[in-house]
């Protein structure tokens, strides 16, 4: 039992100096308390990318689990209080990506606030550029493992989304969804 604090305390002080370095190298592009070495949680081999001009807002208690990745390219990303990131999941932005508080996010989770056009007949798809929308995950949200979040989304309060799921468009409230693409399971009770 003493060995697993000991692991534990380890963890979280790497954890914090991983913050640490973070918030150096970014300075005020990357906001975020660090009063303690629990305020966010940045696990290993985390990556974070936050280009000149933009911001990465991280609440209190935010925890990004090993290898996640967000990318703030042309856009700016903000993630509420208590949210919990489970390992691998991405979010790249070019526009805006909004995540509420106490949110849970499944491993491998990609949201992505933008797609590669393909709509110029004489010009290679990796040459057109992208098409944007912004994302916005509001509070309470629970989403199943390997889902993808699609460019314009917003998923509204108390929402579950089953794992392997793609959302797109306007998610509503109080509710189960799931699928390719996601289709209403169940309505949860008030």
């Amino acid at each position: 039992m003493r060995e697993g604090m000991v692991g534990k305390i380890i963890k979280y002080i790497t954890s914090y100096l991983r913050l640490i370095f973070l918030k150096i190298k970014y300075g005020k592009k990357l906001e975020c308390k660090i009063n303690s070495i629990k305020s966010v949680y940045v696990g290993k081999g985390v990556r974070i990318k936050i280009n000149p001009g933009y911001k990465l807002v991280l609440g209190e208690s935010v925890y990004l689990s090993d290898y996640c990745k967000l990318e703030c390219l042309s856009g700016d990303i903000t993630i509420g209080n208590g949210t919990f990131f489970n390992d691998c999941c991405k979010i790249i932005c070019f526009d805006k990506i909004t995540i509420g508080d106490e949110c849970l996010f499944g491993p491998n989770v990609g949201i992505y606030d933008h797609d590669h056009r393909f709509d110029i007949k004489d010009m290679l798809i990796n040459k057109q550029g992208y098409t944007t929308k912004s994302i916005e995950i509001k509070s309470n949200i629970w989403i199943g493992a390997n889902s993808v979040i699609t460019k314009g989304c917003i998923i509204n309060k108390r929402v579950v989304i089953g794992a392997n799921s793609l959302v797109k468009g306007i998610v509503k409230s109080d509710a189960v969804y799931g699928g390719v693409p996601i289709k209403l399971i169940k309505v949860i009770d008030k």
